[in-house]
């Protein structure tokens, strides 16, 4: 409805107050209307009329004094309100995992280039194949590119005091204005809110994690689990998982997988040709099936029903309930079968053998080194070929340089200074590579004082399989049956490994020799006392 009526004119206000509009009161244009009356009765209604609205005023009125009839025409306008945008959350884990898939994406691609360039190197460097650190091939992180399937992880691992949510407030509009100069209030926005779970707290408008773990967010809670629980198989609906905390898993690992944590693992299914690690330990109650490209590590132990096919590595204690067979292990402390056999591959253990078999009747090759500490050998392959390398340096100066010096008249000044550096060169490659063979004498008494250099068999022990111990090793031609220790012993002033039956203390000499590799006699002879070198000249 028109707020006024006159005979010539009617102003119109629109249901929001926004806008007031004059148009003709009728279809012939009456006499006489000017632009002062229509302004002072628009005025008397309270509309506010600014310099525009005059303007289209008198146009409205000369258009009526040429006969003509206007199209309605706006007089007055207000300002809408701006309402206010709700606060809102953003996800700043999100932002962290982006950029790791674009750091990813990078790595691959540059691995991609230094396999490349390694394919070219004619010397392989990094010894055998497969040699590593524990869990070294393990790593979710690794071959990134061409397991890309594998890395789609639903899994938000963060870190302590990792910045999670930022609670961004809302964003404040303005009130609004009508035809009559009334305010129109906005509409207020809502503040964001997310209730905070178990190991999370908030400062200011940021949300942090208070210890590592699974970040799980809703739209009402934030929090993270300390402890990631897996409620299917490892498969691709999970991804590769690289978690800090205990994973639990109710079902299997299954093939080609990667499962990775700076805690414990605890597998109730069966891990099959996946690479675990842990940095504490593995359980695997249902079982490893390798299928000899499964690949389990542990910082400390690994406890599993049985092993099959599969490269095993455990820095304290390996415990099996039924067998071990065909495996490629390393247990730098005890290696313990309950029920069943040791059968095939090649076990080196540091503090000691227990098993119910050892072998089979089948007479299957199996090597068990017994005694001898990984990480002893790791640091001789380390340190041996870069002692060799200074100290034929070494030598090799002092060959060209010292007879030169015991003719010191037939030298000049520059000459002899010259001489002199070289000496001291010399020396410095001396001190350095007997500083690497204190380093290796140390780790070689650490082992001397931990190893345990004994086998004890409960049941049977079977022909084909090779025990060797440091600097001797020998060959079981015949079948013996258990309770068993097996220990190197002298006999008759020669090391011999001798079989001593439990119940009554008999004593069987084994086909002994040497140990089958060199790595004992060369050690030795690094670590004996080099020569002594020249005094450095004064």
């Amino acid at each position: 409805m028109p707020l006024t009526e006159s005979k010539i004119y009617r102003v119109n206000v629109s249901s929001d107050a926004l806008t007031a509009t004059l148009s003709v009161n009728g279809d012939t244009p009456p006499d006489g209307p000017i632009a002062e009356d229509i302004i002072k009765e628009v005025g008397v209604l309270g509309i506010i009329v600014d310099e525009q609205g005059t303007r289209n005023i008198e146009a409205y009125v000369s258009a009526l004094n040429k006969n003509q009839i206007p199209e309605p025409i706006i007089i007055a306008q207000g300002t809408p309100p701006t309402h206010d945008k709700n606060g809102r959350i953003e996800k700043l884990f999100d932002k962290v995992l982006e950029e790791n898939a674009e750091t990813k994406a990078l790595e691959g691609e540059s691995d991609k280039e230094a396999e490349s360039v390694k394919e070219d190197t004619s010397v392989k460097e990094g010894g055998p194949e497969g040699a590593g650190e524990p869990g070294e091939g393990c790593s979710p992180r690794a071959d990134v590119k061409a397991q890309s399937h594998y890395e789609r992880s639903s899994i938000i691992n963060v870190k302590k005091d990792q910045p999670l949510i930022r609670i961004i407030p809302p964003d404040r509009g303005t009130d609004g204005t009508d035809v009559y100069g009334k305010p129109i209030p906005r509409k207020l926005g809502r503040e964001a809110y997310l209730r905070l779970g178990n190991n999370v707290r908030q400062e200011e408008d940021i949300i942090y994690a208070d210890t590592n773990g699974k970040v799980e967010c809703t739209i009402e809670k934030i929090w993270v689990d300390e402890k990631l629980e897996i409620k299917s198989n490892v498969d691709f609906s999970v991804g590769n998982i690289d978690f800090d905390g205990d994973i639990e898993i109710p079902k299997n690992i299954l093939d080609l997988f990667k499962v990775c944590t700076r805690s414990s693992i605890t597998v109730r299914g069966v891990i099959e040709a996946a690479c675990v690690h842990a940095d504490l330990d593995i359980n695997g109650l249902g079982g490893m099936t390798g299928k000899e490209k499964g690949e389990y590590s542990a910082g400390r132990d690994i406890n599993a029903k049985y092993i099959t096919n599969a490269k095993v590595q455990a820095g304290r204690n390996i415990t099996v309930y039924s067998e071990v067979v065909h495996c490629d292990l390393v247990c730098n402390g005890m290696l313990t079968v309950e029920n069943g056999p040791l059968v095939g591959g090649r076990s080196v253990v540091k503090k000691g053998l227990k098993i119910k078999h050892l072998g089979s009747e089948a007479g299957t090759k199996t090597l068990v080194e017994v005694g001898v500490d990984a990480d002893l050998k790791a640091k001789y392959e380390e340190v041996a070929p870069v002692v060799k390398v200074k100290r034929i340096k070494a030598q090799k100066v002092r060959q060209t340089v010292e007879p030169l010096m015991r003719n010191q008249k037939h030298l000049n000044s520059e000459q002899k200074e010259k001489a002199t550096e070289l000496l001291y060169m010399a020396s410095e490659l001396e001190e350095e590579a007997e500083g690497l063979v204190e380093e290796l004498r140390q780790v070689y008494q650490k082992a001397e004082e931990e190893s345990v250099q004994e086998i004890e068999v409960t049941g049977r022990m079977y022909a084909g399989v090779t025990i060797r111990f440091p600097r001797v090793e020998a060959v079981v031609t015949r079948e013996f049956k258990g309770p068993l220790k097996i220990v190197p012993r002298k006999v008759q002033g020669v090391l011999r490994v001798v079989a001593i039956e439990s119940e009554n203390g008999s004593t069987h000499t084994l086909d002994t020799g040497s140990a089958g590799d060199d790595f004992w006699e060369a050690m030795m002879e690094l670590l004996a006392p080099p020569s002594e070198p020249d005094q450095k000249p004064a």
